[in-house]
This record gives structure tokens, C-alpha cells and sequence, in this order.
């Protein structure tokens, strides 16, 4: 459902949406073809889904993009570039989700570059802090079961992706207001 303004996503946004998922597709290219086309396949989605704010697709992008990279560790790919690669596509899904949310409030004309650029900063760190932390912890676990390290914060990001996303993402509200809606029309 669009906003009062029900504009296209953000265009800064947008493109480093984009690019972090550019280096999730990376990291699959050298290890395996099904990593690679796997990447590729999440990458155009989620190209495709920031020109028509499609916010599920978006999703799907990015969640095929960290499939993506857990077929290169399968294939030889080391635990540090599946690590930057699961972080940038998470870090993908969030600033395009947040390009949608922009584009959809105030419209792709509005002045937004600064709340733009201060999201992709607040996100950047708290990725870099996720990448930083999954390094230490795979030292201290060792070389034993390190994808489990990986899965492990894979699902800490869901989780604070889930809480902290768009407001939409869990709007009961909407979905009450959409019920009572069709009960009214009958």
C-alpha cells in the first residue's frame, strides 16, 4: 500500500541498495555457478523491485542474495567473504526498504539526501559492527563450525532487521482496518 505521496523509492537510497548488493553478488562469482546465478537472480529482483517500490520483492531479492552466499561457503568461499556478503545483502534489503518508505512519504522529488545519507551511515556501522563481531566470534569458536557462527547472526540481523524495519512491515492495524473495511461493504 503507498503513502499520501506514493512516489517512487528514493533515488540516492536506491542506488546504494544497489551497490552493497553488488558486493553480496561478488563474493558468489568465484566459487560456484550455482552461488553465482543464485546472486544474480537476487540481485536483479531486488534492481527490479526498487524501480516499482515493491517492498516483498525486495525481500526476496535480498533473501536469495544470502542464499547466494551460503552456496559459495558450501563451495570453498572463506567465512570473512561470506560474512561481508550476508551483511551486504542485509544491509541491501534495509536501505532499500528505506528508499520505498522515502519515495512512498514524501515522493522521489523531495530533498531527501540527508536523511538518506544519515540511514546508510547508522546502517553501515551497525553492519560493520556485525561483521566485526561474527570475525571475533569465528576465532573463538575456531575452524570447527564456523558456518554455524554465520547462521547464528544471520538470524540476530532478522531479527533486528524485523524490529526496527518499516513500520508496515508489522502494522496490524492495516490489516484490522482492511477486515472491517470488507465487512462494511458486504
Amino acid at each position: 500500500m503507498m503513502g499520501p505521496k506514493g512516489g517512487s523509492p528514493a533515488t540516492i537510497s536506491s542506488v546504494i541498495a544497489l551497490c552493497f548488493a553488488g558486493v553480496g553478488w561478488s563474493v558468489a562469482v568465484p566459487y560456484s555457478i550455482h552461488a553465482t546465478a543464485l546472486s544474480t537472480v537476487g540481485w536483479l529482483l531486488l534492481g527490479l523491485a526498487l524501480l516499482t517500490g515493491d517492498r516483498t520483492t525486495v525481500t526476496v531479492g535480498a533473501g536469495v542474495l544470502v542464499l547466494g552466499s551460503f552456496v559459495a561457503a558450501g563451495t570453498g568461499a572463506s567465512m570473512v567473504s561470506v560474512l561481508v556478503a550476508v551483511t551486504a545483502s542485509v544491509l541491501a534489503w534495509d536501505i532499500g526498504q528505506n528508499a520505498i518508505s522515502i519515495g512512498h512519504q514524501l515522493g522521489r522529488s523531495a530533498p531527501t539526501a540527508r536523511a538518506e545519507l544519515a540511514h546508510v551511515l547508522a546502517s553501515l556501522v551497525v553492519g560493520t559492527g556485525i561483521v566485526v563481531v561474527g570475525l571475533a566470534a569465528t576465532q573463538l569458536v575456531g575452524s570447527s563450525q564456523p558456518i554455524i557462527v554465520v547462521v547464528l547472526f544471520l538470524l540476530a540481523a532478522a531479527v533486528i532487521a524485523i524490529a526496527l524495519g518499516p513500520s508496515e512491515t508489522l502494522d496490524t492495524a492495516r490489516f484490522e482496518q482492511t477486515a472491517s473495511t470488507s465487512e462494511s461493504s458486504k
